[in-house]
């Protein structure tokens, strides 16, 4: 069971901590879409900000939860 695109909306555009369902973290990338594509939602997001043409998308059945990152490390 994965993370519903409903939940996942409120993180859009913003640097998250991506917790996968194999245990696996995916650390401060910047979640930039969610889509829909056949029945499955697909997660967008980048890694780097200044590269806007590399992003990575992962099924959302693959993804168990969505952590902000605190602004400190931001800085």
């Amino acid at each position: 069971m994965g993370l519903g695109l409903r939940s996942a909306r409120e993180f859009l555009g913003q640097r998250v901590n991506i917790h996968l369902t194999d245990g696996s973290v995916i650390v401060n990338v910047l979640l930039t879409q969610l889509s829909r594509d056949g029945g499955r939602g697909l997660l967008a997001y980048r890694v780097h900000r200044r590269r806007a043409g590399n992003s990575v998308e992962i099924p959302l059945e693959e993804v168990a939860s969505l952590e902000r990152v605190p602004r400190e490390v931001l800085l």
